[in-house]
């Protein structure tokens, strides 16, 4: 796919007055970079930056700070191999905008939302296997082996890797050729590999999504 190498800001900043009918006047600020980066002949690397929240008399709240990485490496015949990390800090989040963890949110062998918090760590190895290409001019195959690894703290405890979750699996992937978005769809099973997720699931998680996870 064509990849806009550089990078590009955004910078937004909002106000809702009292006039308006707000209770208080709040400020939202929010910014964002994101960069590729042509990093050798078979590869890229993807960041991303994001920083937002609101302002109410001097006291913030729904502070986010996130940071997003991937490294895409092609070098290997009909491969890709990513590697993912994902990073996210909040300060005075409320409860609809805490950090989830789980099956929809890239870590595969765990209900989805199983974690929950203030404080979110993401770690993600896929290999990408293309085994189809526009099959009778429709859809494209391919296979995935991947590895997460990931948790979220909860407000007043820090951060220790000792209480990283994890998980291995397997997935299809389903390119539709003829679509005009260039649909995606995904087949994952993955099994967890700590305890508390074998005791909810003991034979793994199957999954179904449109996207890729990262």
């Amino acid at each position: 796919q064509d990849i806009n190498v550089g990078g590009e800001w955004s910078v937004w900043l909002g106000v809702s007055p009292t006039i308006l009918g707000d209770d208080h006047t709040h400020l939202f600020t929010e910014a964002r970079y994101e960069r590729w980066i042509h990093t050798s002949l078979e590869s890229y690397l993807r960041v991303s930056a994001r920083t937002s929240g609101r302002v109410l008399a001097g006291i913030g709240s729904d502070l986010i700070t996130s940071l997003d990485v991937a490294h895409y490496y092609q070098g290997l015949r009909s491969q890709t191999l990513v590697t993912h990390f994902s990073g996210s800090w909040g300060h005075n989040l409320d409860g609809d905008t805490r950090f989830t963890l789980g099956g929809e949110s890239g870590l595969r062998g765990y209900d989805a939302r199983r974690f929950d918090g203030n404080k979110l760590l993401l770690l993600n190895l896929e290999d990408r296997i293309y085994w189809v290409n526009d099959w009778l001019h429709l859809v494209s195959i391919g296979f995935a082996g991947f590895a997460d690894a990931g948790y979220v703290w909860r407000a007043g405890r820090s951060v220790d890797l000792g209480d990283l979750a994890a998980d291995i699996g397997l997935g299809l992937r389903f390119d539709v050729t003829r679509g005009s978005s260039g649909t995606i769809f995904r087949i994952d099973y993955a099994y967890p590999l700590n305890q508390v997720g074998q005791e909810e699931n003991s034979r793994g998680i199957l999954s179904f999504a449109t996207g890729l996870a990262f």
